[in-house]
C-alpha cells in the first residue's frame, strides 16, 4: 500500500484528495486547524513552517507527496480568499519538493487556473500567463521556482465540498442559495473548465504513478461560465432553475473577460483517460450532499483518536 502525504487537508482540494486516496493508500496529512478527513493520519507539525514539514517528510518517507496549499483554489474563488504571501508559498513549496527528493518520493504541487486571464480559449501548458492578481502572481512565482525541479505542477479549477472551518467554494455557495430557494446571481461572461475535487484526486495519483513532471493541466472536459454551472447544478440537485439569474452588476470589467479555461490534451494523452463532463461531476457533487461525504471530510483521524484514548 502506497504511503501518500497530502498537505492542506483542512482545505477544499487537500481534504477531498486525502479522503479519496484513503480508500487505497496510507494517507498522511498536514493541517492548520482541522482534524482531517476520515482515514487520514494528521502529522504533528506546523504546516506553515518549511523546516518542520521537511523534518516530517524525512521521518515518514512517503512514496508520494501532493501539496494542496492556498494556491490550489480556482479563479472563481479568488475574491473570497486572503491574498497569498508569494515569497512564503515559494519557500514552502520548494522545501516540500526538496524534502521529497531526499527521501526518493515523487511530488505534485496543485496550482490555480487563475494564472490565465484570456483572451484566448483553452490555454495549453505552454501558454504565457497574463493575469496580474495576487493569487496569479503567487502561483506563477511557484511555477517558475519549481519548473526545473523534477516535480509535477498541476494546474486545475477544482470545486467541491469544503471541510468545516474552510472557506466554501463557489459550488458550495451556489448549492446553499439554491437549496434555500434563494436567487443565485452568477456571471455569464467568465469561463473556466471546472472539475470536482474528488475526481481530480484520482487523476493526480495516476500522474504520479506514471512519473509525470512539469506543467500538467487536469480539469473538466467542458468550458463553462458560473451562470451555466449554477443552472446545471440546479438540474443535478433537483432545485428550481428559475432562481438562477445572470448577474447584472459584475464590476469592474476588464478590456477582456477573464478566461481561465485549460487545454487538457497532454493530460488525456499521458493518462489515457477521458476527463469528466460538467454534468457528470455535478451529479457526483449532488450525491455527496446526501451520502455522507461531507461528514467524512470532517472525520476524526487515527492520531487524534489515539491521543484521546
Amino acid at each position: 500500500m502506497d504511503k501518500v502525504l497530502v498537505t492542506g487537508i483542512d482545505g477544499l482540494v487537500g481534504s477531498n484528495v486525502a479522503l479519496v486516496l484513503a480508500d487505497e493508500c496510507q494517507v498522511l496529512g498536514t493541517a492548520g486547524q482541522a482534524a482531517g478527513p476520515e482515514g487520514c493520519r494528521v502529522l504533528a507539525c506546523n504546516p506553515y513552517r518549511s523546516t518542520e514539514l521537511a523534518a516530517a517528510i524525512a521521518a515518514e518517507s512517503p512514496r508520494y507527496i501532493i501539496h494542496c496549499g492556498p494556491l490550489s483554489r480556482p479563479q472563481w474563488d479568488a475574491a473570497e480568499l486572503t491574498p497569498p504571501d508569494a515569497e512564503h508559498e515559494v519557500e514552502l513549496a520548494k522545501a516540500i519538493v526538496d524534502a521529497a527528493q531526499r527521501v526518493g518520493a515523487r511530488s505534485a504541487v496543485v496550482l490555480t487556473d487563475a494564472v490565465f486571464a484570456g483572451p484566448r480559449l483553452f490555454h495549453t501548458e505552454a501558454s504565457p500567463p497574463h493575469a496580474d492578481t495576487p493569487l496569479a502572481e503567487a502561483a506563477v512565482a511557484v511555477e517558475q521556482a519549481l519548473i526545473d525541479c523534477n516535480t509535477l505542477l498541476v494546474r486545475t479549477h477544482a470545486y467541491g465540498w469544503s471541510p468545516a472551518g474552510a472557506s466554501a467554494s463557489y459550488a458550495q455557495r451556489m448549492w446553499h442559495c439554491l437549496s434555500q430557494g434563494e436567487n443565485c446571481a452568477a456571471d455569464a461572461e467568465r469561463h473556466a473548465t471546472p472539475i470536482l475535487a474528488s475526481d481530480l484526486a484520482g487523476l493526480i495519483y495516476q500522474a504520479l504513478q506514471k512519473k509525470l513532471t512539469g506543467l500538467l493541466h487536469l480539469a473538466g472536459a467542458e468550458r463553462t461560465s458560473p451562470f451555466r454551472f449554477a443552472a446545471e447544478l440546479a438540474l443535478a440537485s433537483g432545485f428550481a432553475g428559475r432562481h438562477v439569474r445572470v448577474a447584472k452588476d459584475v464590476e469592474p470589467r476588464r478590456p477582456y473577460v477573464d478566461e481561465t479555461s485549460l487545454n487538457t490534451a497532454r493530460g488525456r494523452r499521458e493518462l489515457e483517460v477521458p476527463l469528466p463532463f460538467l454534468r457528470e461531476g455535478l451529479s457526483r457533487f449532488a450525491e455527496q450532499a446526501q451520502n455522507g461525504h461531507r461528514d467524512l471530510l470532517n472525520g476524526r483521524p487515527a492520531l487524534v483518536a489515539s491521543h484521546a484514548a
